[in-house]
């Protein structure tokens, strides 16, 4: 049942452009064993409680989607600061553990990862629609879904397919949602091998980057400018801020001690 939580938890931050679904995994104490739970189904390596283990994040992850859509797409419009607080306050709470579980910080690979962050993050355009694009984009979009940091709902903001992936995914429009969901698929696989491979010879340096990552996305997710608001508003937002930081610093540390 927790997997299957934890899954909800990722699939809801899959659906907010700026938040990583890679980091969410991370702060429930997941994204290592996932990685390598999927490399192996992709190889042809099935053990019984990787499948089940993959099962339950999986079943979490599409309830998010099919449930969360139409909330996340309304919160978004209507509250973007308290649907940015949320988030913000779970990667806040989440730095402490993860910069624990490295036991010799690489400072040139976690400037990397955070430097590709920050440039990332000010990529953001948009393009047309167009045929076989919404398969790409669901490659892409997964690549970006593996790595903690990035955001595959941002990486759709800027290949300007968002807002009718999520109008997809709210009215089940087969004819958009089918080739995104095989790119997604492919995409995951071949970004957990690649993942898979590095943290099992580079262990720091892969871990090094990807806090990078997760430091620098931190500045995306801000969430007191993402709409005007008054002084009972700013209250709102940091008080919501100040409570998600502090259940995802005793999520993760909870994680981490039962694994």
């Amino acid at each position: 049942m927790m997997n299957v939580l934890r899954g909800f938890l990722i699939g809801l931050a899959n659906l907010v452009p700026g938040v990583s679904g890679a980091t969410m995994a991370v702060i429930v104490g997941v994204y290592e064993r996932l990685i390598d739970a999927v490399a192996n189904f992709v190889k042809l390596r099935f053990k019984r409680e990787q499948i089940a283990f993959i099962v339950a994040l999986g079943i979490g992850i599409l309830a998010a989607i099919l449930v969360g859509s139409a909330g996340m797409k309304h919160l978004l419009e209507r509250s973007p600061a308290v649907a940015y607080a949320i988030f913000f306050g779970l990667v806040l709470g989440s730095i402490p553990k993860l910069r624990r579980e490295i036991s010799d910080l690489k400072l040139f690979h976690f400037a990397v990862g955070a430097s590709l962050m920050l440039i990332f993050e000010l990529l953001v355009h948009t393009v047309q629609l167009s045929g076989t694009y919404v398969l790409l984009t669901g490659i892409i979009a997964a690549c970006a879904m593996i790595l903690p940091g990035l955001s595959g709902s941002l990486v759709l903001l800027i290949l300007g397919v968002y807002d009718d992936i999520l109008d997809a995914l709210v009215n089940l429009k087969l004819a958009i949602v089918l080739p995104f969901g095989i790119g997604v698929i492919l995409g995951i696989a071949l970004m957990a091998l690649l993942m898979n491979w590095l943290v099992e010879k580079f262990p720091n340096q892969t871990r090094s980057f990807t806090f990078g990552l997760v430091v620098a996305s931190i500045i995306k997710l801000e969430p007191f400018t993402k709409q005007s608001m008054n002084l009972v508003g700013f209250a709102l937002v940091l008080l919501i801020v100040s409570v998600t930081v502090y259940l995802s610093f005793r999520l993760s540390y909870r994680s981490s001690a039962r694994r």
